[in-house]
């Protein structure tokens, strides 16, 4: 079977083939009435050019299909996962800052100064930027204001939607 996959999420998903166990990433098929198909999928192909009108790429994978479920033309839903949830921490997108030294944050202590922290970023999610590295799951962080916060300077927080900390996703 043959698919088109935005060129972006094809770079997420030749990512996760690095990060973990290439074997650990699936590829499952659902059905049009949802369920999932019950043969595991295996990559077959990936094109090497993207198409400049659709920014998509063509790949292939290949599913058994013993009891005649796939037909050719019907309608179906890929799904890529990788077998084990993979954490991130991601934080808003107007709590970065940047420099000539690089990205940066402002993480608040117990004592309510605010300290820059370098920090190193991954891929988009939405509102929400990945930190690979440099920050620790629910550290405080400034999120409004940025731009009147110095190091060692005390800050007075406020929650937000986002709870002011650096979050997880799986």
């Amino acid at each position: 079977m043959s698919f088109s996959l935005p060129d972006r999420e094809f770079l997420r998903i030749m990512e996760l083939s690095k990060t973990v166990n290439e074997k650990s990433v699936r590829t499952t098929l659902r059905l049009t009435d949802g369920s999932a198909y019950p043969v595991p999928g295996e990559r077959d192909f990936e094109d090497n050019t993207v198409d400049e009108r659709t920014g998509t790429i063509t790949l292939r994978l290949r599913f058994g299909n013993p009891q005649g479920l796939l037909l050719p033309g019907s309608m179906v839903r890929v799904e890529v996962a990788a077998s084990a949830p993979i954490l991130d921490v991601l934080v808003p997108q107007e709590a970065l800052a940047a420099d000539g030294q690089g990205d940066y944050v402002y993480v608040v202590d117990s004592e309510n100064v605010a300290h820059r922290r370098s920090v190193v970023l991954g891929t988009e999610s939405g509102s929400m930027r990945q930190v690979t590295s440099g920050l620790m799951e629910g550290e405080r962080i400034v999120q409004l204001g940025l731009q009147s916060v110095r190091d060692g300077m005390p800050v007075s927080p406020m929650p937000s939607d986002s709870n002011g900390a650096a979050g997880q996703k799986s």
